[in-house]
C-alpha cells in the first residue's frame, strides 16, 4: 500500500463541424424633400423648390451565401505519480494521484483515480 506508480494519461479529441448560411436582404427607399431652407447671414428662411420637389428612389437587393467547414483536434499527454490507496481481495489495486502544471499564466490541476486489474502486471502494463 502507498507505493508510487507512474500513470501516463494520453487524451485525444477531434471535432468536425459543417455549416451553411443563406441570407437575403431587400430594401426600398422613396425620399422626397418638399421643404428646403435657405441660410442668409445668421438667419434661416424657407426656400421653395422652384424647379420641383427633389425626389430620390432606390432599391437594394443583397444576397449572401456562406459555406464553412471546421476541423479541430487537440491532445494532451502527461504523467501522474499515483499511490496505491487500496488492494481489493481479488488483487485489483485502487490508485489515486494529483498533479499541477503551471504554464505562463495558466494552471492545470489533474486528478486521476481508478481501479487497476491484474492483467499484465508482470510486464508492468496496467489497464484502468
Amino acid at each position: 500500500m502507498h507505493d508510487i506508480i507512474t500513470v501516463v494519461v494520453n487524451e485525444n479529441s477531434v471535432v468536425n463541424s459543417q455549416g451553411q448560411m443563406d441570407r437575403k436582404k431587400q430594401g426600398y427607399g422613396d425620399l422626397k424633400l418638399p421643404n428646403w431652407i435657405l441660410l442668409k447671414g445668421f438667419s434661416v428662411v424657407p426656400d421653395p423648390a422652384t424647379a420641383g420637389v427633389p425626389h430620390v428612389r432606390g432599391e437594394v437587393d443583397n444576397k449572401l451565401q456562406t459555406h464553412a467547414n471546421l476541423q479541430t483536434s487537440d491532445s494532451i499527454k502527461f504523467h501522474v505519480a499515483c499511490s496505491i490507496v487500496d488492494i481489493r481481495p481479488n488483487g485489483n489495486m485502487v490508485l489515486e494521484g494529483h498533479r499541477t502544471i503551471k504554464s505562463d499564466k495558466e494552471v492545470w490541476d489533474f486528478s486521476v483515480s481508478g481501479r487497476n486489474s491484474r492483467v499484465g502486471r508482470q510486464t508492468r502494463q496496467y489497464r484502468a
